[in-house]
């Protein structure tokens, strides 16, 4: 079974919030990563490794503000150390890299960072086709003006078909 243990950085940002360090121990994997969540020091409680959200008599504009900013940091890192312990769970205990923490979590965080670029080449129109098998392929002089006489006739078909019938002259590979 893995350990989470869950601390406040040291460092301050501008707003004199500090991030919520984890660290991951199970067995000789020993790992330390950074959630991305930050609070006030007066609002993490170190014996118990959580975020503390006051209780107030009579909340005004600005404490009910504070308060959900507080329960959505909490349920954030609760879901985030959740997704950790799942992802190892599911993961090859013997093929776990020294960074994997670090990328686990960057993974949860940025999701979209870690997409598949799918490249979307331009459809090769049925003529760029016939143009790029034409200097592929070796034919006699005769043949080639033969082609080029077929081709410029698909071509005048496809315009009469594009201006008359509003329609395309489309070859699809």
């Amino acid at each position: 079974m893995a350990t989470i243990y869950l601390s406040l950085s040291a460092k301050a940002d501008t707003t004199n919030k500090k991030e919520i360090l984890i660290r991951f121990i199970h067995g000789k994997i020993n790992q330390r990563g950074k959630t991305n969540i930050f609070i006030k020091q007066e609002h993490w409680d170190n014996e118990n490794q959580q975020i503390i959200i006051p209780n107030f008599r009579l909340m005004n504009a600005e404490q009910a503000k504070l308060k959900q900013y507080l329960n959505e940091q909490k349920d954030k890192l609760k879901a985030l150390t959740i997704h950790i312990d799942d992802t190892f769970t599911k993961s090859d205990k013997s093929e776990i890299a020294s960074d994997w923490l670090k990328t686990t979590i960057d993974r949860y965080n940025f999701p979209k960072k870690y997409e598949p670029i799918i490249e979307v080449s331009p459809k090769q129109t049925f003529f760029d086709a016939f143009d790029e098998f034409m200097m592929v392929k070796k034919f006699s002089e005769w043949r080639n003006k033969a082609f080029k006489v077929v081709i410029r006739a698909m071509k005048r078909y496809e315009l009469y078909i594009q201006l008359t019938k509003d329609k395309s002259f489309s070859f699809d590979f």
